[in-house]
């Protein structure tokens, strides 16, 4: 068993969390539940199991960058949308206590994985391997193969193919 776990926030005590940054720890302690709550972002911890105390989080949120913004070589092999979505990890810190505990690369990592591991990223994925002439296999670690996930897509969505967009059309 390894000694963090990453969840979402939920009703973790954020009272005593410092970073060294007080515009950070504002945000944590104060302001981040407002953020999660109007659906402006995703908050999620990095938990001691032992104590239970925050060791870091970070946030993630749904983000689009002008395509002008891309470097030419790799723009030259994307739609030509105006904009190409993208998550933004927004807000990423670390307790002082766990200095020199590599919580930043955790958390990094973490946030890479949930990414890569959503609809949304699965999708990405995928597409920016199309455009780059790859291929791409999805393999499932688990004992069940389920259905994929598309975020919340329907009976009406499914016999609306209008609505279906990206990697999910194919299917």
């Amino acid at each position: 068993m390894t000694r963090f776990f990453s969840e979402r926030l939920d009703r973790h005590d954020r009272t005593g969390f410092a970073s060294g940054n007080a515009r950070l720890d504002d945000y944590f302690v104060r302001i981040v539940s407002q953020d999660v709550k109007r659906n402006i972002a995703t908050c999620y911890v990095l938990v001691e199991r032992a104590t239970g105390v925050i060791a870091g989080f970070y946030t993630l949120s749904t983000h689009n960058i002008p395509l002008p913004e891309i470097p030419v070589e790799l723009a030259r092999k994307l739609p030509r949308y105006p904009n190409v979505p993208a998550i933004l990890i927004g807000w990423l810190a670390r307790d002082q206590r766990f200095r020199g505990e590599d919580i930043g690369m955790r958390l990094l990592f973490d946030a890479v994985k949930r990414f890569t591991q959503s609809p949304f990223g699965i999708d990405g994925n995928t597409q920016v391997s199309k455009w780059l002439g790859r291929s791409v296999a999805l393999v499932e670690y688990h004992a069940h193969l389920g259905g994929m996930s598309a975020s919340g897509l329907g009976k009406s969505d499914v016999e609306t193919r209008e609505a279906i967009g990206g990697l999910w059309r194919e299917f």
